[in-house]
């Protein structure tokens, strides 16, 4: 991924440019995903006439195309989904998101006597970011439901 094109802060829309865009937040088609040994992948292609109202600083003065977006600022444009993805590539109407290890099967080692005890049966979405650092959120279920989030756990 090239450095340059990536701002350390986000540029937030403000909210006559976000009313410009909201017309076009139906028309976002989001591909299925796919993987290779090392991340997960998805695709997110935008209407055309959508990029005529994205704002200028949005894109890459040498090439035209949007430059690399903060996580803040492609959901500012509209583009909702889980968390982890992180935006690597621009081509046309094309922007290409990563997932770092997402699709990966982890083993879950919990201490029985709890799970025996409780009778629990627990359900575990992962997501990866680049920093080195696994955020875990368990759903457990006893007699109601609730969520407990266990953060910034090092694998």
């Amino acid at each position: 991924m090239d450095s340059k094109n990536r701002r350390k802060q986000p540029r937030l829309l403000s909210e006559p440019e976000r009313a410009r865009l909201e017309e076009f937040q139906d028309s976002i088609h989001y591909s299925s995903r796919y993987s290779d040994d090392n991340f997960e992948y998805r695709h997110v292609t935008l209407p055309k006439n959508m990029l005529k109202v994205i704002p200028k600083d949005y894109f890459d003065t040498e090439t035209g195309t949007l430059r690399i977006l903060l996580e803040d600022e492609w959901r500012g444009l509209g583009i909702t989904q889980s968390l982890g993805w992180e935006h690597y590539e621009t081509h046309s109407t094309f922007i290409y998101f990563h997932s770092p290890g997402s699709h990966r099967k982890v083993a879950w080692h919990l201490d029985r006597s709890i799970a025996r005890h409780h009778r629990t049966v627990l359900t575990g979405l992962l997501s990866w970011y680049s920093s080195g650092t696994a955020h875990f959120a368990f759903q457990v279920s006893y007699i109601a439901s609730f969520t407990v989030i266990l953060s910034e756990v090092e694998y």
